[in-house]
């Protein structure tokens, strides 16, 4: 009862922490308008102020997490990330929206490593994938909270509100931001109180034992054949659905007319719709097609969704309709999420135990960096090609366009690799199983 306690505490942290990082896509409009930003500046709001240093902090705090309490390493992180969500309402130009933004992604860090660290440590093996499994709810429930979020109080206090609060004028959008900021505090506290770290010395002087990064890249240089097309071409498929986040809003309301409000409730509803059954469908076609000994299968259904999704995007670019933009948007949602069970399982079934933790936070990096670049290029895409705001009408779907038709490309080249591949487990029973029919054929 007490691991899933932390499980569940785990996933609320989560889920708080995707209402943080993405509250800021359902109020890309009033922002803009009231710090008077263009979309390349809101660009390098959603991705580089936040992603960057998110991915330079990811390693080293895993590191931390091997060392150190990671009940308070969770807690402590909770608890100022939701201070910097706080200090983005009260953000007056750009350089200090910056500045917040970056301490969210620099503290939201703190999170998965200790997380992944921790709940290992506290259920068995044949139980460690359900509890996973309720965790990895959290970050579909959690932009599900932040569209609605913002949807919901833009309904009720308007969009172009101002509003005064200790003595000084607010606008609608600040208000948000200290909203979604405020439940962070409490569950900080609740677990520094509930939660202890199970971590006996034994096992910190086993963790900090464990081999140094550089073993890690040799291992990743000497399987690159596998490696190298699953750390390019899973982000690629994983990106549609970030930047289709960070930019639907804005999408939405300059394509389809939609209010700031309307846009939140339904992105809301679709990520949580379409987010869920992509990676719960993934999920099912990589086992259905493990049990039927398809090596390659991770990779296989990764390709099938880069190209549906590929499809789609190609038929709104070139057969333009009104309802195009909510296929696009919900087609890459559905088809992204379908990058979570597949990378997964590469990882759980190639690499080592004991490099696992850091290949997962390498290709965390990897997603986050890739991510930040296509974010931020959206905006300068809009302001210097497509001629203004209304460019993101093309500029979206072609940079998903080119990510799908990118990842099936890259994971095309790996599939064979991995097809081909046989772990020391499989080798070692290869070998029992070979002398056992030995045994018999000389009975």
């Amino acid at each position: 009862m007490y691991a899933w306690t932390v499980v569940g505490l785990s996933a609320l942290t989560y889920i708080l922490s995707n209402i943080d990082r993405q509250i800021i896509a359902a109020l890309v409009a009033p922002i803009e308008r009231d710090l008077s930003l263009t979309d390349t500046q809101f660009g390098a709001l959603t991705g580089l102020a936040y992603s960057l240093f998110y991915a330079a902090l990811c390693i080293p705090i895993a590191a931390l997490s091997d060392r150190f309490s990671r009940s308070m390493i969770i807690s402590s992180g909770l608890a100022v990330w939701s201070a910097a969500t706080a200090a983005c309402g009260l953000a007056t130009s750009f350089a200090q929206l910056f500045v917040a933004r970056a301490l969210v992604g620099i503290h939201e860090s703190a999170l998965l490593p200790a997380v992944f660290s921790l709940v290992g440590d506290l259920f068995p093996r044949g139980k460690l994938g359900r509890a996973m499994g309720v965790f990895f709810l959290a970050p579909f429930l959690g932009s599900t909270a932040a569209f609605l979020l913002g949807g919901a109080v833009f309904h009720w206090l308007g969009e172009n509100g101002s509003y005064e609060l200790f003595g000084r004028q607010f606008h609608t959008w600040q208000l948000i931001f200290m909203l979604a900021a405020a439940p962070g505090f409490l569950l900080a506290l609740v677990i520094a109180a509930i939660v202890r770290d199970p971590r006996s010395k034994s096992a910190k002087a086993t963790k900090l034992a464990l081999p140094p990064f550089r073993e890690v890249l040799h291992y990743l240089q000497g399987q690159r054949g596998i490696f190298l097309p699953f750390m390019i071409g899973f982000p690629l498929l994983a990106q549609p659905l970030y930047v289709t986040l960070a930019w639907a809003s804005a999408y939405l309301i300059r394509t389809q007319g939609f209010s700031s409000a309307r846009a939140g409730l339904w992105l809301g509803s679709t990520s949580l719709v379409a987010g869920c059954g992509g990676a719960l469908i993934a999920g099912f076609l990589v086992d259905a097609l493990a049990a039927r000994r398809h090596a390659a299968a991770p990779f296989d259904v990764g390709i099938v969704a880069a190209l549906f999704m590929a499809l789609i995007m190609a038929v709104a670019l070139l057969v333009p309709f009104n309802d195009a933009p909510f296929l696009v948007v919900a087609g890459a949602i559905f088809f992204a999420c379908f990058s979570l069970a597949p990378s997964a399982a590469v990882i759980q079934s190639v690499a080592p135990s004991q490099y696992r933790s850091r290949i997962s936070a390498l290709f965390l990096v990897i997603n986050l960096l890739v991510f930040t670049a296509f974010s931020f290029l959206i905006g300068v895409m809009n302001d210097r090609v497509f001629g203004g705001p209304k460019g993101i009408k093309f500029s979206l779907p072609l940079f998903i366009l080119c990510s799908a038709v990118g990842s099936a490309f890259v994971l095309l080249r790996g599939r064979k690799a991995l097809a081909g591949y046989h772990s020391p487990v499989d080798v070692a029973a290869a070998v029992v199983n070979h002398t056992a029919e030995m045994s018999r054929s000389r009975n």
